[in-house]
């Protein structure tokens, strides 16, 4: 379903941009306010539109000790991963990261080798994928039908879901439609 190392994959991103900030216009948004009407069509183009590296931000990045970004396509996702580093004992070190699947919604999860739940994630249907074994979870957030994203986490046994839950609830405001 998903491989930790391919979420890390090898091509980098560059966030830097030249120039002066400018203020953002408060008349119109491109996104809808959590509580506006969105279409499943309007959903599933806003999730097209949606950089995977901008579901945290650089302050997120920065709170959590996060580093490595890395983004690329892995089987029909827009991937981005980054990593925590293990303490000096070797402890606490994790893996996580968003796949954005524009054509695959929750029905499509492959379940082999995994533990299911359903589970709501804000106001969007959800599902929890954790690898027999313990050494990996994936949260999955339906977006529409036929469109979701996935927050990947690998680490400790015992941690994997903890992260990736802990992330998805992070990201999920940011996603449009939702409707649990």
């Amino acid at each position: 379903m998903f491989a930790m190392s391919a979420l890390l994959g090898s091509t980098g991103c560059d966030t830097s941009i030249d120039g002066s900030p400018q203020p953002v216009s408060t008349t119109s948004s491109t996104r809808p306010s959590v509580n506006s009407p969105v279409g499943e069509r309007d959903a599933a183009a806003e999730l097209a539109a949606i950089d995977p590296c901008t579901l945290l931000t650089p302050a997120q990045i920065d709170q959590y000790g996060l580093r490595k970004k890395e983004v690329g396509e892995l089987a029909g996702a827009r991937q981005c991963g980054w990593s925590h580093p293990s303490d000096d004992h070797g402890k606490g070190g994790y893996a996580v990261g968003p796949a954005i699947r524009d054509h695959q919604g929750l029905r499509d999860i492959n379940t082999d080798g995994y533990t299911m739940t359903d589970q709501p994630i804000g106001r969007h249907q959800g599902r929890q994928a954790q690898q027999d074994g313990d050494a990996g979870c994936l949260v999955s957030i339906g977006v529409t039908e036929s469109a979701r994203v996935d927050i990947a986490a690998a680490g400790e046994p015992g941690t994997a879901c903890r992260v990736a839950n802990q992330f998805a609830t992070l990201m999920e405001p940011l996603l449009p439609g939702g409707s649990t």
